[in-house]
């Protein structure tokens, strides 16, 4: 052991984790473009299947209105 480390009494493990544990602002900008780049990322492989699932939707609600439509014709209008 060196001196300075004899006399504090830590391990250089010890000395990387106690210099370690405190977030500056700085890794939580890392930490933010990360979240946002595997936010777009992500999104950018989901988006056809949001693409279909909307598709699916709106026929579903047009078919939906024609029945509606159809009913009210045959109902008295």
């Amino acid at each position: 052991m060196t001196g300075l480390k004899k006399k504090i009494g830590l391990t250089l493990k010890q000395v990387s984790l106690a210099a370690n544990n405190n977030m500056n602002i700085t890794d939580i900008k890392i930490y933010a473009m990360n979240a946002g780049a595997l936010g777009v990322t992500t999104f950018t492989q989901i988006e056809d299947g949001l693409k279909i699932l909307l598709l699916v939707i709106t026929i579903g609600y047009t078919i939906s209105k024609w029945i509606n439509i159809k009913k009210d014709k045959n109902n008295g209008i």
